[in-house]
């Protein structure tokens, strides 16, 4: 009995092992604050969109501007190609044909930008490997302990979203206002052996209210007003060959049961909004909880 649980220690130790091994190497911090870009053009391949139990998609264009610390200004456009194929619209206008329309802007103030300091800034870390078991190759991965900046924020809008439904197209126009936080990391260091290597992080949630007028456009019906709220996600890694930001929204649209929408984004950012502090040390935490330095 005891000899069967020395072996299985020594197993689980060398098991270990093949994840946890490394060598460790000498870096030099060039860059540990979070930013975000000044403008920012991006294009998704497909905005997808669920509503009312129907889907629809279709590509996008995205551009985001950050002229000062505390303002942002955001700004989308897509098409919404009804996906059914079953569909049978043949006195469809050239809008219906092609599918309908989204289209929102907004703007946000910042009004809490939060500095959490986790880093020493000089020194040694440690590589960690993981093993691709399907190439032999093992790719590395070095842990820092990035600064990361926490930003609450106000913001409001207005949208038009024209939807080919498989009743009738329906027309919502509306205003909107909300409440949003965003943690945002990037660090770029100089790693002996390795060259320069960067990344990049935000994620962040939204919650609006929304508020607007619902109009069948297939029906001489009346605009009627209406409401509902949208809770979204935002994820943006840089360091890559260029940014990628995943959004996912869900909520109900006004003048419809419910509404869940997915995107990728794939943007071509130009300048940076540095945070230089102030930092606040963390002190809820009993050690320095790494970031993920891209592979080596």
């Amino acid at each position: 009995m005891k000899t069967s649980k020395i072996i299985i220690t020594l197993f689980f130790f060398a098991f270990m092992a093949q994840f946890s091994s490394g060598q460790t190497v000498n870096y030099k911090v060039k860059t540990n604050s979070p930013k975000s870009a000044k403008v920012s053009i991006g294009i998704s391949p497909l905005d997808f969109f669920f509503i009312d139990g129907e889907p629809m998609g279709g590509p996008g264009v995205d551009f985001y501007i950050r002229p000062v610390d505390r303002l942002r200004v955001h700004g989308r456009l897509s098409s919404a190609m009804y996906l059914n194929k079953s569909r049978e619209d043949e006195n469809a206008s050239g809008i219906k044909k092609l599918g309908g329309i989204i289209a929102e802007a907004h703007g946000e103030y910042v009004w809490l930008r939060k500095g959490i300091n986790l880093t020493d800034g000089s020194g040694n870390i440690r590589e960690s490997r993981f093993n691709v078991k399907s190439t032999g190759n093992t790719t590395k991965y070095i842990n820092f302990p990035y600064n990361r900046v926490v930003e609450r924020s106000i913001r409001a809008g207005a949208f038009h979203n024209n939807f080919p439904l498989q009743s009738n197209t329906q027309s919502v126009t509306g205003v909107f206002v909300g409440l949003s936080r965003t943690g945002r990391r990037y660090a770029k260091l100089e790693l002996e052996g390795y060259g320069d290597k960067d990344q990049g992080l935000a994620m962040g949630y939204y919650l609006d209210f929304m508020f607007g007028g619902v109009n069948a456009v297939d029906a001489s019906a009346p605009v009627e007003s209406g409401s509902g709220f949208r809770l979204g996600f935002d994820i943006e890694a840089t360091g890559g060959l260029c940014p990628v930001i995943t959004t996912f929204e869900l909520g109900k649209m006004p003048g419809a049961n419910g509404f869940m929408r997915l995107m990728f984004t794939f943007a071509l950012q130009s300048g940076a909004n540095y945070y230089e502090g102030p930092y606040k040390e963390r002190k809820a935490a009993t050690k320095k909880i790494p970031g993920l330095i891209r592979s080596l």
